[in-house]
Parts: structure tokens; sequence; C-alpha cells
């Protein structure tokens, strides 16, 4: 899986969509925990299925994240051969 990252970067609305799913995963992984400390699971049922439906909606983010990064005219997550030479992104 090689992506030419620099190029990637240089695109704002790349770097727009990235942050804000870095954002959105440290928001979820940072709300996971509760006040017994980080990652102590409860077994009341409201705490619970809170933790629950975070742990999805990170694993949700996640692959968001690899759909935001994932170039869609390609098989796969890489970078094709010809993009992996670009300087700057496509205008």
């Amino acid at each position: 899986m090689k992506i030419n990252w620099l190029v990637r970067f240089k695109n704002k609305t790349f770097v727009v969509a990235f942050v804000a799913q870095v954002i959105g995963i440290l928001a979820a992984v940072l709300t996971l925990g509760n006040s017994s400390g980080w990652w102590a699971i409860q077994f009341d049922s409201k705490a619970l299925t809170d933790q629950l439906t975070q742990a999805i909606a990170i694993v949700f983010t996640l692959l968001g994240t690899l759909g935001v990064i994932q170039d869609p005219t390609t098989a796969g997550i890489g970078d094709s051969e010809q993009a992996l030479t670009y300087e700057e992104p496509k205008k």
C-alpha cells in the first residue's frame, strides 16, 4: 500500500476530511472512558449499552477514515503508479 501522502496533504479537501475524521476518532475514544477509569467495563445495562454504542461508533469512524484515504480511481487503498509520481494535487 503506497500512498503519496505529501500530495494528499497539499489538497485542502483531503486535509479537512482527514482532520475531521481524526477529531471524530479522538472524541469517540476519549468519551469511551468513564468515571471508574479508562476502558473499565460496567455491567450496568445502560452503561454497557453506551460503551458498546461508542465502540461501534469508533469502528465506523475508522472505516470512514479509510474511505477518506482510499483513492476511488484505483483498486485497493494505495495510489496508482501515476499518482505516486505527482508533485502537486490534480486541479
